[in-house]
């Protein structure tokens, strides 16, 4: 018999894993919601930590990285072999970026500073292996499905979108909200694809245990 995980296995991680990303996105929204804070569309999330509310704007980066490596880590259970860890591998490196940029602040404005260089060159990072997985998953995916889920391939076009809005509103001072937008798409992406992968393992279990001609055990799978 396989000796894959079975989703019910990494269904912790991922109650979890989408639980703190959630907990993350409510955090930004209320930042951007109450009154008193920076204008959210021209002021970024590494200005806004020098604002009134800067120790909550660290949390929810923080909690963001975490939630991303919880779900990364179901990538590699659930998917294994190259594409596991390949989408496991690229989601830990935007969510160490994340969990960086959290407590190494942005330079002042108007100042420069070692620690602003290091927080731009993660941040950078961060959003470049968004872009990477986000343009490139659906591709390997199909090599492995022969197709393309719609709800991945519609999180990887809301990735690559949100990237451009932040590259573009930088210029019109939108740049807050390209990039709050780029990790509310990041975190759509990783929920949406997380719950795809452990649908293909599901689905891969069952025919497995099909052919095994195991039909009590399949009943278990699918209850």
């Amino acid at each position: 018999m396989t000796t894959a995980p079975r989703p019910r296995q990494t269904r912790t991680l991922e109650v979890l894993g989408v639980a703190l990303l959630t907990v993350a996105v409510l955090l930004l929204v209320a930042l951007a919601v109450l009154p008193g804070g920076s204008p959210v569309a021209s002021t970024t999330l590494s200005v806004d930590v020098y604002g009134p509310r800067g120790d909550l704007v660290r949390v929810a980066l923080f909690v963001f990285g975490v939630g991303t490596y919880v779900l990364a880590a179901t990538f590699a259970l659930e998917l294994g072999g190259w594409l596991g860890r390949f989408a496991a591998g690229t989601a830990a490196v935007w969510a160490t970026a994340s969990a960086v940029d959290a407590f190494v602040s942005t330079s002042r404005t108007g100042q420069q500073s070692l620690h602003g260089l290091v927080h731009i060159a993660f941040a950078i990072t961060g959003l470049l292996a968004q872009v990477v997985i986000a343009v490139a998953y659906p591709v390997l995916l199909r090599r492995r499905l022969h197709h393309v889920p719609l709800a991945s391939g519609a999180s990887s076009l809301f990735v690559v979108i949100a990237a451009a809005l932040f590259f573009l509103g930088g210029r019109d001072g939108w740049v807050g909200a390209g990039e709050r937008t780029v990790l509310f798409s990041s975190a759509v992406w990783m929920v949406v694809n997380v719950i795809v992968a452990d649908r293909l393992e599901h689905a891969r279990l069952v025919a497995e245990l099909a052919v095994l001609e195991d039909p009590a055990a399949v009943r278990d799978l699918v209850d």
